[in-house]
């Protein structure tokens, strides 16, 4: 609760009074990093790192802290996170990686971070989808630039800002 509420001065005073386990796990079986990445609360964040809180964690849900920064459309949050040992291309119980997160929510933002380290743009869930697919279907729901912004960016075919036909080779096969 305090992880997701951004409470630093409660999290402070649990752990330093021994609470860590009961920290570390919440009720529905999220621990309490993956609810602040998903809470967008980077402070919180950065101080479970400094606490020795594993970023590749998982939850109940398969979840990472990685694709709940995604969705918390924070690539300030995923770059500290990956920054940390992070697993850029985890996949989650559906097959989702983090790049799948951010297209089926629409982030350009954490699909441009994620798709610069070398995201996995040809990873497919198992609905057999890739990011891209998911975004192209997202378009079809609501057209927008920003939405079309992020098709553009999810196309391995198409090279980003600044980059040559070498690069956009390395970010398919990292």
């Amino acid at each position: 609760m305090a992880a997701g509420k951004g409470r630093l001065d409660i999290i402070r005073f649990l752990l330093e009074y021994g609470t860590d386990k009961l920290l570390a796990e919440g009720t529905n079986g999220t621990d309490a990093l993956v609810c602040a990445c998903e809470k967008s609360h980077p402070e919180v964040v950065k101080y479970f790192m400094e606490k020795g809180f594993d970023v590749r964690s998982v939850s109940s849900e398969g979840r990472t802290p990685l694709h709940a920064a995604a969705e918390g459309e924070r690539p300030d949050i995923v770059e500290l996170l990956v920054h940390h040992g992070a697993v850029l291309d985890a996949t989650d119980q559906a097959g989702n990686t983090p790049l799948h997160v951010a297209a089926s929510i629409g982030s350009v933002h954490t699909a441009l971070w994620l798709r610069r380290r070398g995201s996995d743009l040809t990873a497919r869930n198992h609905c057999q989808q890739t990011p891209h697919m998911i975004a192209k279907s997202s378009l079809e729901r609501r057209q927008s630039k920003s939405t079309e912004r992020l098709v553009e960016i999810l196309d391995w075919n198409v090279p980003l800002p600044g980059a040559d036909a070498d690069d956009r080779q390395e970010c398919v096969t990292m």
